[in-house]
C-alpha cells in the first residue's frame, strides 16, 4: 500500500480481517489519500487509541510514518490484550500519546519488544518504516518464512436456517452441568442470538459429533389412522380418525349421514366405542337430549379438526320439504 503512496490513516484492529488462508485484508478507506514522500498532511482524523502523536499535535505530519505508528499499537494490543496508551477522557489519553511512554507485560521476549519500541517511536524519522518492520528477527521468525508446522485448520460451524434443527438434548444437558439455564440455551439458540452461550453451545456440538459423544434426539413416533377399511397407517395428524357407516335409519325418523368424526389419541381406549354419533329415536318434533347437539340443515360443521359435510336433501311429507338432521354426541371433557 505503502509502495503505491497510499496512506490509511486509520489502522486499527477492527479495520483489519483474516481471510480462510489466514492472509490479512485491511479495510476501510474512508480516511485513505494518495500522497508523496515531500508532501505533508494537516487533517487531524483517525481513531484516539490509534492517532500518531503528530497528529494529535495538530501539526503537519508526514503520511507514512502515521500509519507505521498505528501499527504498533495494533502489534502492542494482540501481544498484551490491552492498549499501550489509555485514559478516561480524550485530553488525558492525548497526553499520554505525546510522551510516548507505556509499559510492556514481563512475559513479552526481548525482540517483540524491540519492534514494538521501534514503531511507537516519537520522532517520526526515527520511527519503523513497513520494510523495516518486515525485516525485523521476529517478524521473521514468527512469519510465514518462518513456521515449522502449518497454521491450525479452522472448521467451519454452520447455523441451520431453522434454529430448531440445531437444539440437541445431549448438548443442553452438558451446558446445564456447566451452569447455563435450559431454558437460557434454548432461547439463545432459537432467536440465533451471537454471544457467548451459542458460541460454547455449537464448539460443544461440534466437539461431541467429532467425539462421538452426540446422541441424536429420537423422531416423534408416526400417528395412526384408522381407515374405513379397518386398516391402521401412519399419519402426521395429532388425533386418530374413524369412519362411522351410515345405519338405516327407520320410516319416519331422520336419516343418519356419513360424518368423518375426529377423536383425540388420548382417548383411545381398550374398548373400541363407536359411539360418536348417537342414533336419532326421538320422533320427529321432539328435541333431542341434553347430552346431544342437533345440527340442522347442513352445510359444514367443525367437529374437533375435522370438517362433517351432509347433504340437506330430502324427501316431502305433507307437503313440505323435511331437513335431514345430523345428531352427534357430545365428546366428554
Amino acid at each position: 500500500m505503502h509502495d503505491l503512496d497510499i496512506i490509511h490513516r486509520d489502522v486499527k484492529l477492527e479495520n483489519v480481517l483474516l481471510d480462510k488462508y489466514l492472509n490479512t485484508k485491511l479495510i476501510d478507506f474512508g480516511f485513505s489519500v494518495s500522497t508523496k514522500d515531500s508532501q505533508n498532511l494537516k487533517i487531524f482524523c483517525g481513531t484516539p487509541s490509534y492517532m500518531a502523536p503528530e497528529i494529535v499535535r495538530r501539526i503537519e505530519y508526514e503520511g507514512k510514518p502515521v500509519d507505521c505508528w498505528s501499527l504498533g499499537v495494533v502489534l502492542y494490543a494482540l501481544v498484551c490484550g490491552c492498549f499501550p496508551f489509555s485514559a478516561k477522557s480524550y485530553p488525558d489519553l492525548y497526553k499520554k500519546v505525546m510522551r510516548g511512554q507505556f509499559r510492556f507485560p514481563d512475559h513479552l521476549s526481548i525482540a517483540i519488544k524491540d519492534l514494538i519500541r521501534n514503531l511507537l517511536q516519537l520522532d517520526p524519522k526515527k520511527r519503523y518504516n513497513i520494510t523495516q518492520a518486515k525485516n525485523h528477527p521476529w517478524a521473521i521468525t514468527n512469519g510465514k518464512e518462518g513456521r515449522t508446522s502449518p497454521p491450525t485448520t479452522q472448521t467451519e460451524i454452520l447455523i441451520s436456517a431453522n434454529p430448531k434443527n440445531d437444539i440437541n438434548e445431549s448438548v443442553i444437558k452438558v451446558m446445564e452441568e456447566f451452569g447455563i439455564k435450559r431454558a437460557t440455551t434454548i432461547h439463545t439458540i432459537l432467536q440465533k442470538s451471537h454471544n457467548g452461550i451459542s458460541a460454547c453451545y455449537y464448539l460443544l456440538k461440534q466437539s461431541m459429533k467429532e467425539s462421538g459423544d452426540l446422541i441424536p434426539d429420537e423422531e416423534p413416533a408416526p400417528r395412526i389412522t384408522i381407515g374405513s377399511d379397518g386398516k391402521e397407517s401412519p399419519t402426521t395428524s395429532a388425533t386418530k380418525t374413524k369412519t362411522v357407516r351410515p345405519l338405516s335409519a327407520p320410516a319416519g325418523r331422520a336419516k343418519r349421514v356419513t360424518s368423518v368424526v375426529t377423536k383425540p389419541a388420548a382417548m383411545e381406549d381398550d374398548d373400541d366405542d363407536d359411539s360418536f354419533i348417537r342414533e336419532d329415536n326421538s320422533e320427529e318434533g321432539e328435541k333431542p337430549k341434553s347430552d346431544s347437539v342437533a345440527l340442522g340443515h347442513l352445510g359444514g360443521v367443525s367437529v374437533g379438526n375435522s370438517m362433517a359435510t351432509g347433504s340437506a336433501g330430502g324427501g316431502k311429507e305433507g307437503g313440505g320439504e323435511r331437513n335431514e338432521n345430523l345428531i352427534l354426541k357430545q365428546q366428554q371433557p
